[in-house]
C-alpha cells in the first residue's frame, strides 16, 4: 500500500489541516485537567496561534471539536482493525476496536466520558464533515488504510463487523445481530461510566473480560448473555 508524507501535501491544503488538528491536540491537553466546558475557544486559540474568527470557520460550535475527535476516532479504529484482522475475522477486528479505544483513553478517562456524553445526547447521528486528504495524511502517519475509509456512528462499525464473523463462521448464523450490537455497544459505552476511578488502567482488561465471556455464550447457547 502505497505510504504519503505530510510534507509532499501543497501548503494551501496543509495548513488548514494542520490548524484543525492542532486545535484538536490542544484540546485533548487540556482536557486531562479540565472539563471540556472548562475549556475556552480563546485559550485554544492562543496555544495554537490562530485567531477566534479562524477557529469558528472550522468549528462553527465548540463541541464540533468532539465531533470531529469520534470522527478521527472511528476512521482509526476501522483502518486498525483492518490491519490487525487482515479483512477476514470480524471477531479479531471487535476485540482489535475495544482494546485500541481502551489504549487511546486510558491517559485521559475524562476525554471518553465526554465522547460518551455527547453520543447519549445526540438525537441523531453525527454528519461528519468531509476530511481533506491532508488531513488523513497527517493524522494517521503510517496507517496508509485509513486513507479510504469513511468515519461510521458506533453502531455501523460494530454491525459491519458482526456480520463479518457471521460470514466467516465465526458466529453461529442463528445469532440475532442486531441484539448482540446492542450489547457490544452497552459495553462500549457503560463500562468507562461504570468502572472504580481509582483503577484507570483497568479498561483495557475488563473488555477483554467482557468481549471473553460474551463470545462463550455465543458458542455455547448460540444467542449472546448479558
Amino acid at each position: 500500500m502505497k505510504s504519503f508524507r505530510k510534507e509532499n501535501i501543497p501548503l494551501r491544503e496543509r495548513k488548514p489541516a494542520q490548524i484543525k488538528l492542532n486545535l484538536l491536540k490542544a484540546t485533548l491537553e487540556r482536557m486531562k485537567d479540565n472539563s471540556f466546558a472548562e475549556i475556552a475557544v480563546k485559550d485554544l486559540c492562543a496555544q495554537v496561534q490562530v485567531s477566534e474568527p479562524t477557529f469558528f470557520k472550522y468549528f462553527p460550535r465548540k463541541t464540533d471539536l468532539l465531533i470531529y475527535f469520534f470522527e478521527l476516532w472511528s476512521i482509526e479504529v476501522a483502518a486498525r482493525a483492518l490491519k490487525a484482522e487482515g479483512s477476514s475475522s470480524g471477531l479479531t477486528a471487535i476485540e482489535e476496536i475495544f482494546d485500541f479505544t481502551a489504549r487511546k483513553f486510558d491517559n485521559n478517562p475524562r476525554l471518553m466520558l465526554e465522547v460518551i456524553s455527547l453520543l447519549a445526547a445526540a438525537r441523531t447521528p453525527f454528519e461528519f464533515p468531509p476530511l481533506s486528504r491532508a488531513e488523513r495524511i497527517i493524522a494517521f502517519p503510517g496507517l496508509p488504510q485509513a486513507l479510504e475509509i469513511d468515519p461510521q456512528p458506533l453502531e455501523e462499525i460494530f454491525e459491519a463487523y458482526v456480520a463479518r464473523a457471521v460470514e466467516h463462521g465465526e458466529l453461529p448464523a442463528s445469532i440475532d445481530k442486531e441484539f448482540l450490537v446492542t450489547v457490544l455497544v452497552s459495553y462500549f459505552v457503560g463500562v468507562p461510566l461504570t468502572r472504580k476511578k481509582n483503577a484507570p488502567q483497568a479498561l483495557r482488561f475488563i473488555y477483554r473480560r467482557l468481549l471473553k465471556l460474551l463470545w462463550r455464550s455465543v458458542y455455547a447457547e448460540e444467542s449472546p448473555v448479558v
